[in-house]
């Protein structure tokens, strides 16, 4: 072994040992704090009699002797005795109320330094009282310990009680107590960074200790959450394991990888009893600690979708939404963004459950806005693989909802957020200027969630297809792209749009046409009732001063379609009478095809051949 490594190895046994000592320190306040307290008590009495000046006027102005005569103390007994009860009998009283809904509270307190102060110093000042009256009793000489017991230390406790007493019930509280788990949790995090703990990590012992250690402050936040009954409570637990899981993404990169190999112990871990056959994986992806908030959070959002509570369910999935904005500061929590989309989609499937089993589609409509929200985020940070892995299941949960919604009319609205929520990915993507052959990737995926209605056939009594709402998006969407240039998606959109292979009447995609327009028109900015997301219409599009262009490469895409269909026609009469009558066929499909309107609406275009202009809102 070459002196540097040994050096290492002495480092690292020493960092070792403090933290044993740290440990050890931590499991025994208690006894810390009483023999802190005992010598404190001895030394400031000691300490007093070193000032003979003092001393000396303190025995002069109080009259005392050597033996403690002229200063009566036979009535501090009762008093010591009095408060003592006083005080521990509230906190015994405060501590058994307070643990019907708050578990494992007397850990609390056996662990604050202020309350195992005061009480050592009541009960040493208490006993050290009954000393000094056996004392007298003897004759041995007391001088100026009965003065400090019974005019300092008495008066002092005395004034200290009722503020204790408001103290404990203060920090009973079930706020308080979850700030206090808070406050412990991330300090415990933050020690993972220190160097000497760095070095002492080493020790998988000291590992394991640390993991069990973190592990516990989300057990303690599991169980508030089962006892407690109050939303406020509730939401402060949530955001606080948000909170925790983003300042531990942040200190991965200074904390050892030895961390990470999670032990026996920690896999026994209630959350992860289930999942041991992924322990190897779990190691790999250095997210243990990370699984472990988003099991407590998944369980909560599948209670309060269950309970209706929609703003507790909106808040479990916002704390996604924040560790994958922490995340994605990072390209080595890649693998940590994809857990979360296994997280969404496992949201996404209670929530879906949910609906069917009650009709309701609220926490859907809620979840979409928050997926949407993760994958503005991931794309912000740059992630392509994670952007197009969450719009794919984005469109196959679209898909599932449309074959819901044949038989829950509430579903097929549902649809069309799913595509809106798609557009505004798709929106960010162009603004930042991702490759247009990403933005043509997830165009594609957009494009495919209307082709449910072609494909499938509507039962009798079903709710009616989804294709208008969803058309009235894509072709909002085919004008953001006019206005931005990119020529190459808008022709990708109308081709969809027009799709021969629907085999769809001329005059129906007139009819279509035409009706969206005049919704493209009409749709106003906002609802006019108030959603959980406010009431910003999602048919709502500010760019139809870029309808008269769209309606050009409309008609173009029509007559390119029915100079297709003529030729087709004409090749077909070609194999059977002979090549002569091609050019009859050729020549009849010279001209496009008119864009038709429906009757008793105006035509698309007017007699003259003039543009289609647009009405003004």
């Amino acid at each position: 072994m070459t002196p540097f490594e040994q050096k290492n190895v002495e480092r690292n046994a020493f960092a070792s040992r403090v933290e044993q000592v740290r440990t050890w320190m931590t499991e025994h306040r208690t006894i810390i704090v009483f023999f802190g307290m005992l010598l404190f008590m001895a030394a400031f009495g000691k300490g007093f009699e070193m000032f003979p000046r003092t001393a000396k006027w303190t025995e002069t102005a109080l009259h005392l002797t050597e033996r403690g005569q002229g200063m009566p103390i036979d009535f501090a007994p009762e008093v010591w005795l009095g408060l003592v009860a006083m005080v521990l009998g509230t906190l015994i009283i405060v501590i058994s109320i307070s643990s019907q809904s708050i578990p494992k509270l007397i850990d609390h307190y056996m662990r604050d330094w202020l309350s195992l102060t005061y009480l050592w110093f009541m009960l040493l000042a208490m006993m050290q009282n009954i000393g000094l009256q056996n004392a007298q009793m003897v004759d041995l000489p007391t001088r100026l310990d009965a003065f400090l017991n019974t005019y300092i230390y008495l008066p002092f406790a005395v004034v200290l009680a009722i503020p204790y007493i408001f103290y404990i019930l203060n920090n009973t509280k079930p706020t308080k107590v979850i700030q206090r788990i808070h406050r412990d949790n991330l300090g415990r995090i933050h020690l993972l960074t220190d160097g000497m703990t760095r070095e002492a990590l080493e020790d998988p012992e000291i590992c394991r200790n640390y993991q069990l250690m973190l592990f516990e402050s989300f057990n303690q936040y599991d169980d508030l959450l089962q006892y407690t009954q109050f939303k406020e409570p509730k939401a402060l637990i949530m955001t606080r394991i948000g909170a925790a899981l983003r300042r531990y993404i942040k200190a991965k990169p200074d904390i050892t990888p030895n961390f990470f190999a999670v032990s026996r112990e920690a896999m026994e871990d209630i959350s992860f009893l289930t999942i041991r056959d992924q322990r190897k994986q779990i190691e790999g992806t250095r997210s243990f600690y990370e699984l472990k908030g988003f099991r407590i959070l998944s369980n909560q959002y599948a209670k309060m979708i269950e309970n209706d509570e929609f703003d507790l369910a909106s808040l479990c999935a916002a704390q996604f939404v924040e560790v994958a904005r922490e995340a994605g500061k990072t390209k080595l929590e890649e693998g940590l963004l994809e857990i979360i989309i296994i997280q969404f989609n496992t949201l996404m499937r209670f929530a879906i459950n949910h609906g069917v089993k009650n009709s309701e589609s609220r926490h859907i409509y809620n979840l979409l806005f928050f997926y949407r929200q993760f994958m503005l985020e991931s794309a912000n940070a740059g992630h392509v693989e994670v952007v197009e892995s969450s719009c794919n299941y984005l469109k196959m949960y679209s898909g599932e909802i449309y074959r819901h919604s044949q038989t829950i009319p509430q579903f097929k609205f549902l649809v069309d957020v799913c595509v809106a929520e798609m557009r505004s990915i798709l929106k960010y993507l162009s603004i930042s200027k991702w490759p247009e052959k990403d933005q043509r990737q997830v165009l594609d995926m957009m494009l495919k969630m209307d082709d449910a209605p072609a494909q499938q056939t509507i039962l009798p009594g079903a709710a009616p297809a989804r294709s208008v709402g969803v058309r009235v998006i894509q072709l909002g969407l085919a004008l953001f792209y006019i206005k931005r240039k990119q020529t190459q998606l808008v022709s990708a959109i109308i081709e969809d749009f027009v799709d021969p292979t629907t085999r769809t009447d001329v005059q129906d995609l007139s009819s279509l046409m035409w009706t969206i327009v005049n919704r493209l028109q009409t749709e106003p900015e906002s609802f006019w009732e108030v959603t959980d997301r406010g009431n910003q219409n999602i048919y709502y599009c500010p760019y139809t001063d870029a309808i008269p262009e769209l309606m050009d490469r409309f008609q173009q895409e029509l007559g390119d379609i029915s100079a297709a269909d003529a030729e087709a026609a004409a090749s077909a009469i070609s194999g059977v009478n002979g090549s002569g009558t091609t050019h009859i066929a050729k020549s009849q499909s010279s001209e496009p095809a008119p864009v038709i309107a429906p009757n008793p609406s105006p035509p698309l275009t007017g007699e003259s051949g003039n543009r289609y202009r647009p009405r003004r809102r």
